[in-house]
This record gives structure tokens, sequence and C-alpha cells, in this order.
């Protein structure tokens, strides 16, 4: 078993036990558990911008669920998953995340898309008191303030940022570049921007600007245009997943000889074949 999967596996009996399913007997029924089923639900971005990383999540899913019931499920108890596809729109969220809970009943989420995605459900899932194992999206936010019921596996956006800034000056000798920032403007742009400032500050490199942009946008040659008008020779990009693709294919087209460093997105095979030629 891979280290992903012991800790997905580590989170979701730990979710278990916040609702007492462990021990759960026929007279004390737990929402989404039987004698012989856990229903777990899970919405992923399967449409949509970031829809490579949606469908890997499911895929992954399905891989590690069928692992798990092949060895006696949890408990002696098979988990059922359900899964809806919101488009990486956070309304289609919320509506996906009601019919889950009212309709299918489930006791858990293993995934709820995107930063302001998960944000959206929240309060649902607080006043529901449904457990989620966040994998596919960690945001600061997420868990500040807390969350009982939210359980998150793997570093936040802003971490991830701010050691992408450490790689650059202690790996890569960019100890003197003019950075630039190009990100998303919502949640997870925000995420994203907290790990560059606490990069710039950290290891005192200069920056020269800071450029967002729409989710879903794609035309980005203004934002390029401006970014290279700072005369930053690092670019740090804040895209999700297509983008860091559209970003280094723009600087090519305007003669801008920039280092680019990813959110962890960026070095899919899928997002560098998208880089070929850039």
């Amino acid at each position: 078993m891979t280290m992903l999967k012991k800790q997905t596996k580590k989170w979701l009996l730990g979710a278990l036990c916040l609702g007492g399913v462990l021990g759960v007997t026929p007279a004390q029924a737990e929402v989404g558990v039987t004698n012989d089923t856990i229903v777990i639900g899970s919405i992923n971005p399967l449409s949509g911008s970031p829809s490579l990383l949606g469908r890997a999540h499911w895929l992954a899913l399905q891989v590690w669920i069928a692992e798990v019931n092949e060895r006696g499920g949890i408990n002696g108890r098979k988990l059922k998953l359900i899964a809806e596809d919101d488009g990486y729109v956070p309304a289609r969220t919320r509506q996906m995340a009601k019919k889950l809970i009212s309709k299918d009943n489930v006791f858990a989420f293993l995934g709820t898309s995107g930063s302001s995605h998960l944000l959206a459900v929240m309060p649902l899932l607080d006043k529901e008191k449904v457990p989620v194992v966040n994998t596919l999206a960690v945001n600061s936010a997420h868990f500040d303030p807390p969350h009982p019921t939210v359980f998150n596996i793997g570093a936040t956006y802003c971490m991830e940022m701010e050691y992408a800034i450490e790689f650059a000056v202690n790996h890569l000798g960019k100890k003197d570049s003019k950075y630039v920032l190009i990100y998303q403007d919502d949640d997870y742009g925000k995420d994203t921007r907290c790990g560059y400032l606490n990069g710039v500050e950290r290891y005192g490199v200069k920056d020269v600007g800071q450029f967002k942009y729409k989710r879903g946008q794609k035309d980005f040659s203004a934002e390029i245009l401006k970014a290279k008008a700072t005369g930053a020779d690092v670019l740090i990009s804040g895209g999700v997943v297509a983008e860091h693709a559209i970003f280094m294919k723009e600087a090519k087209k305007i003669g801008w000889d920039v280092t680019m460093i990813g959110m962890h997105a960026a070095h899919l095979p899928p997002v560098q074949a998208l880089m070929t030629g850039a």
C-alpha cells in the first residue's frame, strides 16, 4: 500500500471513529452506514478547466475503494462510492452536496473539488455533521478556524508556494532574481499568494509584481505582457492545470526568457506535454 493510500485510510478511519461508526449496532444506526456497507460521496471537477485533476482523483478513489473492499472493507463493511461532477463551479458543488446528503444519505465525503468549493459547502457539512476527507484541494482557509469534521491530507497551497520559492533560491540560484506572480482570483489564488508573500519575505527575494486572472479564463496575453514589463526573470505560476502551459507559450510568443515555477499540477506529464515547444 502506498503512503497516500495509507494516509487516506488513516483519515477515513478517523472520520469513521468521529461518527461512532466502527462500533455502531443496528439499534444505533448511522446515516450512510448499514451492517455491511458505508456510503461515501465525492464531488470532483470531472468537467471544466481542472478536469484532468478531477478525473485522476475519481479514478484513484475507485482503485483504492476496490482494494479496500477486496480486503474485506472497513470493520467488515464494504465501501460504496457515489460521485458527482460540479464542473469546478462552487454553486454546483453546494447543489451536489445537498443531493448526496439528503437523497443518497452518504456518511462522509472523500474530496469536494477545489478550494472555494469546499468552503461553499462547509456550512452544510457542519450543520449536518458530515465528515469530509479533503484529498483534492488543501487550502489554509479550510482549517483556520478549525472545523471538527474536516480532515485534510497534504500541504496547503500557501506552504507549497513558499517552498517553491525556497527551491528557486537554494536549488536554482535565483536569490538575486526579480519575481512576479500570476494567480487565480479566488480562494485558491489567495492561498497561493499567501505562500508567495511568505516566500518573498522569508528568502529576501524581490517582488516586482502580482497579477490576478479570473477562474476559467483562457486568454492570458495581457497578464503575460504586464508580467514581462516588470523586468522579472522568475515567473511564479499560480495556475491550476493548463494555465501553466499557456503562460509558458505566451511568454515564448513575446520573447520573454523567464524561469517559471508552478504549483504541483505543473509537473504532471499531460501538463508537461502541453508545454512542448514553449
